[in-house]
This record gives structure tokens, C-alpha cells and sequence, in this order.
């Protein structure tokens, strides 16, 4: 998938949730998207409990995110995690006006907390999951799609966070000497 495809996908999502890409220093939309999907399924893994971190950060599990990124996207992040918590406890995303974008979106997510447990998404384990065969015809590409958008989105944002890491240490370590 082109990633203006990643972010088109991605924008659309936030659109029909009202979530928000926050501004940080991130460099770009879709590294932003990545930060509230990043934090959000983290807070979800952690149970919404926080705990501080070194340098004013914040952490969810091992998942740790600095206070300027905690400060921008925490509300967003929430709202996300609401989502994702919504859909394993229902089942469902109450959208009964845009039952395809609801359907591909439940997917998605679903897709997206199978990988991360490590978990390879298949038709069969979409099955297993209560999707019927149909729903896995009808959605299951464009859902897939959205998922990789997300996986993509979060990838980026961890590697900025790493390069601007990286580049503060050097910079720190060019000043020392």
C-alpha cells in the first residue's frame, strides 16, 4: 500500500471517531497518528494505569512516551483506548448509520490487537474471533488495509522517537567534548 494510502486510510478513521492527530514534533501526519494509535493501545494493555518515567515521560507497560507527546495526545490516546475497549467488551462499534465503515473498522482494530499479541490474522482466526465468513469477504481487504495503516503509523512514530533520541544524544555528546 502507497503510504498516501496509509494516511488517507488513517484520516478517515480519525475523522469517524473524532479523534484528532495532535501537533507535536513529530515529523509528519501520519507519525502523529501513529503517536494517539501507539499510546492508545498501550494505555488499553496497561489498563489505563500510567507511571512516571525518567525526564518527566510517562509509561504504559513498557511503552514509554515523552511528556511533550504524553501532554499533546493523552486525550486522544484515551479515546482511542475507549474504543478498542468498547469493541472487546461489545463487540461492536455503535455506528448503526455506517454499518461497512463500523464492520471494517471493529476488523481492523481487531487485526491490529491480534498482531501485536503476536497472533497471525488469518480468515480462520478472524472466525474465531465472531466475524462470519461473509463479514470476512465483504471487509476483510479493506480492513486489512486499515490495519497495516496503523501498524505502519505506529512503526514511523517509534523510529522518530529513536532518531530524535539519537540525534539529542549526539548533540549532547558533540557538546561535552
Amino acid at each position: 500500500m502507497h503510504p498516501a494510502h496509509h494516511e488517507s486510510a488513517l484520516v478517515a478513521f480519525f475523522r469517524r471517531h473524532g479523534l484528532v492527530a495532535p501537533h507535536t514534533e513529530c515529523d509528519g501526519l501520519i507519525e502523529r497518528h501513529g503517536l494517539v494509535l501507539a499510546m492508545g493501545f498501550a494505555m488499553r494493555e496497561a489498563h489505563f494505569r500510567a507511571t512516571p518515567a525518567e525526564g518527566g515521560a510517562f509509561a504504559f507497560g513498557n511503552h514509554v512516551f515523552p511528556v511533550d507527546d504524553w501532554m499533546a495526545a493523552s486525550g486522544d490516546a484515551h479515546a482511542f483506548a475507549q474504543l478498542v475497549a468498547e469493541i472487546a467488551d461489545t463487540r461492536c462499534l455503535a455506528r448503526p448509520d455506517r454499518p461497512y465503515e463500523a464492520l471494517v473498522d471493529r476488523m481492523a482494530l481487531d487485526m491490529r490487537r491480534l498482531d501485536l499479541a503476536g497472533i497471525s490474522v488469518t480468515p480462520d482466526t478472524l472466525a474465531c474471533e465472531g466475524y462470519a465468513s461473509a463479514e470476512i469477504t465483504e471487509t476483510g481487504v479493506t480492513a486489512a488495509q486499515l490495519a497495516e495503516a496503523m501498524k505502519v503509523a505506529q512503526s514511523r512514530y517509534w523510529q522518530s522517537r529513536k532518531t530524535k533520541a539519537e540525534e539529542a544524544a549526539a548533540a549532547r555528546t558533540l557538546e561535552a567534548a
